[in-house]
């Protein structure tokens, strides 16, 4: 199962994916910034992945309800290869989707 959330703001695109394969979870997380830097790179390492469905059965059209708490430190990179932890992004709350 895939499920994705997506926010867009003034100055970013964010794009959060979710997927659960044999109960377990991975997600991947990535801003697209407006006035982008070209100096270097960001990347978004995973610190807290939870998600709870409301039901283990799940059929085309039909509606799920869940929980996230899902967190990601962003690390800017530097093309000298300098590490900089910038920001925690945090994804909380209830959802109800359609399975399609």
């Amino acid at each position: 199962m895939k499920i994705r959330f997506f926010k867009q703001t003034a100055s970013t695109f964010d794009d959060l994916t979710v997927f659960i394969v044999d109960n377990k979870v991975v997600t991947t997380f990535k801003t697209v910034y407006i006035v982008l830097d070209r100096k270097g790179k960001n990347e978004w390492l995973p610190i807290k992945q939870s998600v709870f469905l409301d039901s283990t059965e799940r059929f085309k059209d039909s509606e799920i309800k869940g929980k996230i708490d899902i967190e990601f430190q962003e690390i800017y990179i530097e093309k000298n290869g300098e590490k900089h932890e910038t920001r925690t992004i945090r994804f909380t709350g209830q959802f109800i989707a359609i399975i399609t």
